[in-house]
């Protein structure tokens, strides 16, 4: 089957390709992935700020209440979300 000089270079070149195409998805999945890191990490940076910016009491808050605490900060993101 290769006992051509065409065959095998043509084996090569399709080696090399697939490999090439490989190493391709492998980084490129890997840049999403840190990309979508990075944004996740950015919006929750800011909703942080803006809830520590209006409630800069928010860990006696917890304290007080720990049951209901979960409820208080859904009102937040619902709040901004519009999800119930």
């Amino acid at each position: 089957m290769l006992n051509s000089l065409r065959a095998r270079v043509l084996a090569l070149v399709a080696a090399f390709g697939l490999l090439t195409a490989g190493a391709l998805a492998l980084v490129m999945h890997q840049a999403v992935r840190m990309y979508y890191v990075d944004m996740v990490y950015q919006q929750s940076s800011g909703f942080l700020d803006r809830l520590l910016e209006t409630n800069p009491d928010i860990w006696q808050q917890y304290e007080a209440n720990k049951q209901g605490f979960s409820e208080f900060l859904k009102s937040f993101y619902m709040a901004r979300t519009g999800v119930e």
